[in-house]
């Protein structure tokens, strides 16, 4: 779990050093979006799942 985290921290941080380099008006401009909100969902999903796992973990 943790894995995924870093890969998609990873992803991220390279995504927004793209956004530096393509505007708006650039052809690659909506896959870097898509890319963008793709990452930031991803994040989200594994990290309440890690909390989830981690939190009834620490019940038993």
């Amino acid at each position: 779990m943790r894995f995924a985290l870093g890969v998609l921290i990873a992803m991220g941080l390279l995504s927004a050093l793209s956004l530096l380099f393509v505007g708006p008006g650039d052809r690659s401009y909506p896959i870097l979006v898509l890319d963008i909100v793709l990452v930031g969902g991803g994040i989200v999903f594994f990290a309440g799942a890690h909390w989830y796992c981690t939190k009834r973990a620490m019940e038993r």
